[in-house]
């Protein structure tokens, strides 16, 4: 399968905090900043760590196993590769690990309230006892003399606040205030303004709860402003997704079979004229929640437009009702046509099924190529997925339409309007 885009970032960073649940992260009033980052970039709503307790899930970011740990210790070391010393040394990049309270660059042991839990480096073996490599674990201090300009930022960044700081003994509130005071400065140096840069702000684990699932903010330039995703991710989806932006290879089978977090990046087609007898310029673009009652208005027009539909369509209000859940997930793309939105497209995952959910046009942009754009921005992702195949069930009127676009007939299904016809278009 091909594997999904992600950008190549110049610059990367990982922040990771502590022990608490999504639920206890996203909508808290104890996290105004962290919700405020949330609303103007990108959460993964299905992320869960992988072990308990922290130290295992550390390993997993940076070496792609817990390698049987099971405890906080400071003796478990690891002849194994990892992401920093055999992955991103190799490609030419450079890394550094910020560390908040540390003593001393390369400081092996706790120093209360630095803990080496919170620093997986120093457990690889071929990190901890090469001393340009254990050079690269400095404190967290260092961070602002780094950040000065975007050549002597490193590529690659990983940031562990202190025991106080990352929610671990410190409160949510607490946490909130130490990341508002922080990532402003990160945001706003030359390595984000001048150069393209990504920020994932992530927890280790959850509180014990069932499913551990935590919070993760993706952040970056084109991330669709409070874009959620519901794919199901982990800590070896997000080190996956850094390897793939820079072309490195896995580093074990989970992080070589993770779901990269590509929806994060939809990237989108440039503006194009969208067909024969249309003087504007549209877009075809990734939806977000925003577009919802926009969607909607092209949802109602377009289906009630269709005399054959119309009758049970008013009989059953309910169906000229468009659910939030394929912007929310970002399944949807939208066409734009003179500042608004005029169609939208939907695509789901039914069982292994890749369907075609929605396709919808405003009546007053008909015929003007807005369709076709629309099922081939939907084609284009899911090939990029790796996917063959897309599926629909059309509607009588919707035959022409369909076969033009290339699908073929495979059967028929009853619907709520009467049979329906089901197509499928050959994408790989």
């Amino acid at each position: 399968m091909n594997q999904p885009p992600v950008p190549a970032f110049d610059h990367i960073f990982i922040v990771i905090m502590e022990n608490h649940g999504y639920d206890e992260i996203i909508g808290s009033a104890d996290a105004p900043y962290i919700n405020q980052l949330a609303a103007r970039y990108g959460v993964a709503t299905n992320y869960v760590s992988v072990a308990h307790p922290s130290l295992p899930n550390y390993l997993a970011l940076t070496g792609g196993d817990t390698f049987g740990v099971t405890t906080d210790c400071t003796d478990c070391f690891q002849q194994a590769p990892n992401l920093a010393v055999d992955r991103i040394t190799p490609s030419g990049r450079t890394w550094r690990a910020y560390m908040e309270s540390l003593p001393s660059p390369g400081h092996l042991g706790d120093a209360y309230p630095y803990m080496q839990k919170h620093d997986p480096f120093v457990y690889y073996d071929d990190l901890r006892t090469v001393p340009a490599q254990l050079a690269n674990v400095v404190p967290f201090d260092q961070l602002a003399t780094d950040l000065a300009t975007a050549q002597s930022t490193p590529a690659f960044g990983w940031i562990t606040p202190n025991m106080l700081h990352d929610m671990h003994d410190g409160t949510v509130a607490q946490g909130d205030t130490w990341l508002s005071s922080q990532i402003p400065a990160l945001l706003s140096s030359p390595a984000w303004t001048q150069q393209r840069s990504l920020l994932v702000i992530t927890w280790d684990e959850d509180d014990n709860a069932p499913g551990n699932q935590i919070a993760t903010l993706v952040i970056a330039d084109g991330v669709p402003a409070g874009f959620r995703s519901a794919v199901a991710y982990n800590h070896y989806s997000l080190l996956r997704t850094v390897e793939l932006a820079w072309g490195l290879a896995p580093l074990t089978a989970n992080d070589a079979g993770a779901t990269v977090m590509s929806d994060f990046f939809p990237g989108g087609l440039r503006p194009q004229r969208l067909g024969a007898g249309c003087d504007t310029v549209g877009m075809i673009r990734l939806g977000t929640p925003a577009d919802l009652a926009a969607a909607a208005r092209v949802y109602r027009r377009a289906s009630l437009s269709n005399a054959g539909d119309r009758g049970n369509l008013l009989a059953h209000p309910e169906y000229l009702i468009l659910g939030p859940e394929g912007l929310a997930e970002g399944r949807t793309h939208v066409a734009e046509a003179d500042g608004t939105v005029v169609g939208f497209a939907t695509w789901a995952d039914a069982a292994g099924t890749v369907e075609l959910e929605d396709l919808f046009v405003d009546p007053g942009y008909r015929r003007r190529g807005i369709a076709a754009a629309l099922v081939n921005r939907i084609a284009e992702v899911l090939r990029a997925r790796g996917e063959e195949r897309l599926e629909v069930t059309a509607n009588p009127h919707a035959l022409g339409f369909y076969r033009a676009a290339g699908f073929t007939d495979c059967g028929v299904a009853e619907t709520e309007f009467g049979a329906g016809y089901r197509m499928v278009l050959a994408i790989s």
